[in-house]
């Protein structure tokens, strides 16, 4: 895919997003209302995207207003949903909501001494 074709495509996944979460490509939106965890893992996932010259955006409102998504992949079209104590169905729900598929990302739970 050329220079062109992959940005046509970015744009593309960029207009399935509200217009103010696209603004930040490749910026790292934290929420207090995640755990540190959560946002560490989330970290994680947005280096690794970059890494492999990925464009993402975080913390991402749908146009149609089913939600907010921890990280869009904006070349492979692809949403990454960091997950620690979340139901599968309410995963499940979100994958019917979302207008991109999901890949989730499981963080283990934490051992207690």
């Amino acid at each position: 895919m050329n220079k062109a074709e992959t940005q046509r495509k970015r744009n593309n996944n960029a207009r399935l997003f509200d217009w103010n979460s696209t603004r930040h490509v490749n910026c790292v939106r934290l929420s207090v209302g995640n755990s540190l965890r959560h946002e560490i893992a989330k970290i994680g996932v947005c280096y690794q995207l970059q890494k492999m010259g990925h464009e993402f955006l975080t913390e991402a409102k749908t146009k149609n207003r089913s939600g907010r998504v921890d990280i869009v992949d904006l070349d492979d079209g692809m949403i990454y949903e960091v997950v620690e104590s979340e139901k599968k169905q309410s995963i499940l729900e979100k994958g019917k909501r979302y207008p991109l598929p999901i890949i989730v990302v499981s963080i283990p739970k934490e051992v207690k001494k």
